[in-house]
């Protein structure tokens, strides 16, 4: 069962969190980390020319690059 409908309603800090948010709300899940001084991991591509991208460079304390995979469909 759900325990929130909003995630932007959810006091954020109080967890380490996993952020995986859509490219659209990147900037305001950034901004929230921020406000509330929460921690945790934010999964993201490795896009520089995006405005949040140098945002997130002042805010993180470490970086891991996934390695890259090809998505091969089911052999039947």
């Amino acid at each position: 069962m759900a325990t929130a409908v909003d995630a932007f309603s959810c006091d954020w800090a109080a967890e380490f969190g996993l952020y995986v948010p859509p490219f659209n709300l990147l900037p305001r899940v950034l901004r929230r980390i921020q406000a509330l001084g929460a921690h945790g991991i934010v999964i993201v591509p490795e896009w520089p020319s995006r405005p949040w991208f140098g945002v997130l460079s002042t805010m993180a304390q470490a970086w891991m690059r996934l390695p890259d995979t090809a998505c091969v469909p089911a052999q039947h």
